[in-house]
């Protein structure tokens, strides 16, 4: 579906966008897909670890072909700037035209370069700095709460079983009594 000078390009605009703004992409072209391409997008993104950790600054692009399927998954870094409504708007009209017309590679490129010039807009690396930055603030809250919960457990542990100790030494004291 790509030409190898295709194939060349989506990979330098990929390393660009990376050296510049440090997302990661990754793009995948399939003739076939066996599952839906949401269940294969996530799949790909959690297996490949697409974004930096901490940041979640990926996108998969994945287009399957054969099923006129087209999807771009994001991750959670990036969500801010790249809504559904976006990605949505992007695809139908830089996307789809170029693929009705089997202009797979052209398409993509061009796909690439828009969300490579958002990217690199101050403007805009603003708005992905701070969606990384409450992904960030909402998973160390996950972790806080789950160890808040854990230790809060435990003290409800520990009361229990000192209320039992006690109860247990007053019955011990009304029998000797």
């Amino acid at each position: 579906y790509l030409s190898a000078d295709e194939i060349r390009a989506i990979n330098e605009l990929i390393d660009g966008i990376e050296r510049d703004t440090g997302a990661e992409i990754a793009v995948v072209v399939v003739p076939s897909l066996r599952d839906d391409i949401f269940s294969t997008a996530q799949e790909l993104f959690d297996r490949w670890k697409i974004g930096k950790e901490g940041v979640d600054n990926g996108l998969l692009i994945i287009a399957d072909i054969g099923g006129h399927q087209f999807r771009t998954h994001t991750g959670y870094g990036m969500e801010g700037l790249f809504t559904d409504a976006m990605l949505s708007y992007l695809q139908e009209s830089l996307v789809i035209p170029g693929f009705k017309e089997g202009r797979y590679g052209e398409s993509l490129i061009g796909y690439l370069e828009t969300i490579g010039s958002m990217l690199r807009d101050p403007a805009v690396q603003g708005e992905v700095s701070s969606s990384a930055d409450k992904y960030a603030r909402k998973a160390a809250f996950r972790e806080n709460a789950v160890g808040f919960f854990v230790f809060a457990n435990a003290g409800i542990a520990i009361d229990l079983l000192g209320l039992v100790l006690l109860v247990q030494s007053v019955s011990n004291a009304n029998k000797t009594a």
